[in-house]
């Protein structure tokens, strides 16, 4: 009876063990439920004009908020650069060019947004009249300015919108198409690789289309993406199909459209396997390998016993 006692005040202390835990949890997962959540949406993402000398232009962006809590945001403008294949982002100044953030004026420079709302935020780009023809780049930034603080951490919320700016005048359109490129082997996701240069004074869209197939000729992906080229720069386009199959034997072919021209992107066949595939495929390769060592080992062992004992011979009368 004692020991069937305890047993049962150990379980009833267990029980309010785990009670007392979860209700001392309540407090946090409810307080976490009930925080303000800031949104930050600015449209557009991107923003292509053209100016005459001495020009200037009006417009606005749209500031939405989609979260549960009002905020305060300010709006300024930046330049805009990239470096590396990959266009790398920078928003500062570059020594000897021309910072184009002193072109926008915008009448206010901080907002108030409520959930729910969306704000328009007017700008006028002024363009010089000294300025030389060709194309400049810069960025309107939108900034909540009571960031929120997540578990001790400051969440510092800001998006752009890229302004790709052309100042009419003499200028030189030149590009091509330097590679297409996917390895014959890899991991999903299946990804290839297109790189457009830009060789002249303007940036220009390059629109890469691609279709992937299996071997039975049915089409797994229309693959199709659009991508600013600033000039004098190389930019390498990512042709991704997300969530690729654990293994699979494809051929991906395609195009793209720049300047006016369109460029073939060859058929390329694209074994894909998981890494779990890989294991599985290297498991049976190893276990036949072991069946054979184990057969050949067997008929050298009955070989062997056949020599050892010879064949039986006739007695003589």
């Amino acid at each position: 009876m004692d020991i069937l006692l305890k047993r049962k005040i150990t379980r009833g202390g267990f029980f309010v063990l785990i009670c007392l835990s979860f209700l001392l949890l309540l407090p946090k997962v409810f307080a976490q439920s009930a925080t303000l959540q800031q949104s930050l949406t600015l449209s557009p993402t991107s923003n292509i004009q053209s100016f005459d000398k001495g020009a200037s232009s009006d417009g606005t962006v749209q500031v939405i908020n989609q979260g549960s809590a009002a905020y305060d945001f300010s709006v300024y403008a930046t330049p805009y650069s990239v470096s590396g294949e990959d266009y790398q982002q920078d928003f500062s100044p570059i020594p000897g060019a021309i910072n184009i953030a002193s072109w926008f004026n915008f009448p206010s420079a901080t907002y108030h947004i409520n959930p729910g709302q969306t704000v328009a935020v007017p700008y006028t780009i002024n363009v010089p009249s000294t300025v030389l023809s060709g194309g400049y780049y810069g960025v309107i930034f939108a900034e909540i300015q009571n960031p929120q603080v997540v578990n001790g951490v400051t969440i510092k919320d800001r998006l752009g919108s890229i302004f790709y700016l052309t100042v009419n005048g003499p200028a030189v359109n030149q590009g091509s198409l330097l590679s297409w490129d996917t390895k014959p082997f890899q991991k999903p996701n299946l990804t290839g690789y297109v790189r457009v240069a830009n060789t002249g004074t303007l940036h220009f869209s390059a629109s890469v289309n691609a279709t992937v197939k299996d071997m039975f000729g049915f089409t797994k992906l229309n693959f199709s993406s659009v991508k600013e080229v600033l000039p004098q720069t190389v930019r390498r386009i990512p042709i991704e199909w997300k969530n690729t199959p654990f293994m699979g034997l494809y051929k991906i072919n395609g195009s793209v459209t720049y300047l006016g021209k369109t460029s073939t992107l060859g058929t390329k066949y694209v074994i894909v396997m998981s890494q779990l595939a890989r294991y599985i495929i290297g498991g049976i390769a190893i276990l036949l390998v072991l069946m054979l060592i184990i057969h050949e080992i067997a008929k050298y062992r009955r070989n062997k016993k056949k020599k050892k004992h010879g064949p039986n011979k006739k007695k003589k009368k």
